[in-house]
């Protein structure tokens, strides 16, 4: 089973990937609490894509997509930002860190 959900890179679509995540961790026989643990984790991803890939690009777009085969659940994200400068990026000691900031 392959789900594919493209989607602009917009708040307003995340609702959609959450719910392709959900559809497709319960058809692959995920239990209640890893569909849950999933669908946060995959949320947390694409609004990540959202807010910081294409923060000032309107017209970005996304696309998730989810394979299960053999019980085993897979879950890919691909978009068109422009990479992240990785001289800009520091780490983060774990006292530093505030909820919702690990995606």
């Amino acid at each position: 089973m392959v789900t594919r959900y493209t989607f602009p890179a917009r708040a307003n679509a995340l609702p959609g990937a959450r719910t392709a995540t959900r559809e497709a961790c319960e058809a692959c026989g995920c239990s209640a609490e890893l569909t849950q643990d999933m669908v946060i984790a995959i949320s947390e991803a694409c609004q990540n894509i959202v807010r910081h890939a294409y923060k000032d690009m309107p017209d970005g777009e996304a696309t998730l997509e989810i394979r299960c085969k053999d019980g085993i659940i897979e879950f890919f994200l691909e978009d068109s930002a422009p990479p992240v400068d990785q001289e800009k990026l520091k780490p983060k000691w774990p006292e530093e860190v505030k909820p919702g900031g690990l995606g």
